[in-house]
């Protein structure tokens, strides 16, 4: 209660078992109660002079009403504070992290070091180009690389939303939207390759995958993204097969707003063909491929040997759990021939399940399935002819030894078994599916995950900067 005399004004609920900020003010004869921030009562209450009385926490001045919980950073003001401030103060204590950013370590150059024949008193930063008025930085905590070692050449997914980066028709520096933008490595001058998937000159949100030539696993990575260059005149900087490495043979983003997109961005270019998916609301980007147990995607991988070391992977949403087999996708004839097709799939015992073939039925099982809930599904397979099964970007089961020999598929598919005649349509939603001719490790694996789902803990993106003459 905010209360003055016997008057009181009142915010139920009270959350229990966590943390509560509340404010009250009084100013006159009007009183205020903020919860979390937001003032949810505003009332008259009982005007009284200056008193002097013993302040006291967790009880009545006159030693009733006692507090049961914790209580920490009691303020007390002989001033009405505004709305505006107490709303500050609430998203500053609440959380910090996204309350301000934090930019790298910057070093003094000593005044007897000299640009041409100028003295310098200042650090002359490195800029990619004199034509980019502007850049950011994204740092990368290396504590979200995982497994311990560098990962070469990953594609880091750079998912911003940032009014800077609106068009200048739209109040923002860029000059000509998506084809303009550059990114570089921390020396501010090597060109990273980068594919987008989504940009909008509107709102600044940005979609992007940018290959990070070694993501360290001991200090933290820097990028920075340039914009506000040349107009692009619709030239693009983007270069969509350099982002992925020569180990991929599919990278299907499945998703180009309301229509689907079946193209391939790997460097194989092998394109799917769709047979009746729709577009929806992806796990990444724009959109992902909905299927209602009777339609699928061909992909373009037929007469391509299948290796020994592979990976498969997929964010998944499916909507039934009825015993029966549903595949997400396959690389090569599911359920036919011999040698291995790498398969994952929606088992009949409910749960996630990585195949190759000569591995009987729920060989790789993991965690039962749950409906409406994206879960990132991952099968590997090795030379040693092991399969293992990774779920949300930890090792669920395995490994498990099967005829992992390679062989020429005729057909591969995704939400259907790849034969001629399909059989086994999956009924969800599938985004980002990956295929690729080698088995990537766990460390690759988890920091995948962590980096497409916490994207907030992931990286820090600076300030903007601007270019000096």
């Amino acid at each position: 209660d905010g209360q003055s005399g016997m008057s009181a004004l009142s915010i139920t609920p009270l959350t229990r078992n966590a943390w509560n900020y509340i404010v009250t003010t009084i100013s006159g004869t009007t009183g205020s109660v903020s919860y979390n921030g937001n003032t949810v009562n505003i009332g008259t209450v009982a005007a009284s002079g200056d008193v002097s009385t013993t302040l006291k926490l967790g009880e009545y001045t006159n030693g009733s009403y006692n507090f049961n919980g914790s209580i920490d950073e009691a303020r007390v003001s002989n001033v009405v504070r505004t709305t505006g401030w107490i709303k500050t103060q609430y998203n500053n204590q609440s959380s910090p992290r996204t309350f301000y950013t934090i930019g790298g370590q910057e070093s003094r150059t000593a005044q007897t070091v000299k640009f041409g024949t100028t003295t310098s008193t200042d650090t002359k930063p490195i800029w990619y180009s004199e034509s980019y008025g502007y850049r950011k930085k994204f740092t990368i905590d290396y504590r979200k690389v995982a497994g311990g070692s560098n990962l070469t050449n990953f594609p880091v997914l750079i998912s911003h939303t940032d009014s800077d980066i609106r068009t200048t028709a739209n109040g923002g520096k860029s000059a000509s939207g998506s084809g303009e933008f550059v990114i570089t490595s921390s020396d501010g001058k090597t060109v990273l390759p980068h594919e987008i998937e989504s940009y909008s000159a509107t709102t600044g949100e940005i979609i992007a995958w940018v290959n990070v030539t070694t993501l360290s696993a001991t200090q933290d990575t820097s990028i920075y993204m340039y914009y506000g260059g040349p107009s692009a005149g619709g030239a693009t900087n983007q270069n969509k097969t350099g982002t992925w490495d020569g180990n991929y043979v599919g990278i299907y983003h499945l998703g180009n707003g309301s229509t689907l997109s079946v193209a391939d961005s790997s460097p194989s270019g092998n394109n799917g063909t769709n047979s009746g998916t729709t577009a929806t609301v992806g796990k990444i980007g724009p959109g992902a491929g909905s299927f209602d147990g009777n339609d699928r995607i061909a992909l373009g991988l037929t007469n391509y040997t299948t290796s020994q070391n592979w990976t498969i992977e997929a964010w998944v949403n499916t909507s039934v759990a009825d015993g029966n087999y549903h595949i997400i996708a396959n690389y090569g004839d599911a359920f036919s021939g011999s040698g291995n097709s790498p398969t994952i799939v929606e088992n009949s015992a409910n749960q996630w399940e990585v195949q190759s073939w000569g591995c009987a039925a729920n060989c790789q099982a993991g965690s039962s399935v749950t409906t409406n809930t994206w879960i990132h599904v991952v099968g590997t397979g090795d030379s040693s002819n092991a399969i293992r099964l990774y779920l949300n970007g930890s090792l669920s089961a395995g490994p498990k030894t099967v005829d992992n020999t390679p062989i020429t598929p005729a057909y591969s598919a995704i939400g259907s078994s790849a034969e001629a005649t399909p059989a086994y349509y999956f009924t969800g939603k599938i985004d980002e599916i990956r295929i690729s001719k080698t088995n990537r490790s766990a460390g690759w694996i988890t920091t995948e995950y962590t980096n497409q789902s916490f994207l907030r803990t992931f990286y820090m993106i600076g300030g903007q900067e601007k270019r000096n003459p």
